[in-house]
């Protein structure tokens, strides 16, 4: 029943005023606190000449001592990292790792999520899969979505193969003008 306040860990060094705006409702509220890609608030992969790991981490520790009634949750790429990392050990009291999904879950995830549109063809679904390693549930269900899109754009309302991998491209390298036939 608590709301979530949600913020990617790179606002941590875009905002030199994060802390008050993420905890000004902490004297008066329980809720949530959900940092995206936490992971990069310990590597310093994201650091400006004001705000090192160091400083931040600090400062959300004293939040986080100053507050109880603030409940941080964390999602990261790299779980490895944050549960060998000293930095935010003291933060977290339970870490769960779910491992990426397997090459069998993604062809099942990928027929599911296509099964309520109309397809055009022979999809191979064992194919798409092995290109989407790493994806999760939510970037497979975006990929079947981002396909039926391309064909509405091509005024289609059947999904072709080419369909998916226009979509997978445009997911992962941006928008194109070139475009992928059923060959």
């Amino acid at each position: 029943e608590l709301p979530i306040l949600r913020v990617h860990a790179s606002r941590f060094f875009e905002s030199k005023a994060i802390f008050e705006s993420l905890f000004s409702l902490a004297p008066y509220l329980s809720y949530i606190l959900e940092i995206d890609s936490i992971e990069s608030l310990v590597s310093g992969a994201i650091t400006t000449e004001a705000s090192s790991p160091e400083i931040v981490l600090d400062k959300l520790g004293a939040y986080l001592e100053a507050y109880p009634n603030v409940i941080l949750f964390a999602t990261c790429e790299n779980p490895v990292s944050i549960v060998s990392s000293n930095a935010l050990s003291k933060f977290f009291k339970k870490v769960i790792v779910i491992d990426s999904l397997d090459y069998r879950q993604r062809v099942e995830l990928l027929k599911t999520f296509s099964s309520k549109y109309p397809i055009s063809g022979v999809i191979n679904y064992e194919n798409l899969a092995k290109s989407c390693i790493g994806f999760n549930i939510g970037e497979i269900k975006y990929l079947v979505n981002a396909a039926m899109e391309t064909a509405h754009k091509d005024n289609r309302k059947e999904l072709t193969q080419s369909d998916f991998f226009n979509a997978f491209d445009t997911l992962q390298f941006g928008s194109s003008t070139s475009k992928h036939t059923d060959e």
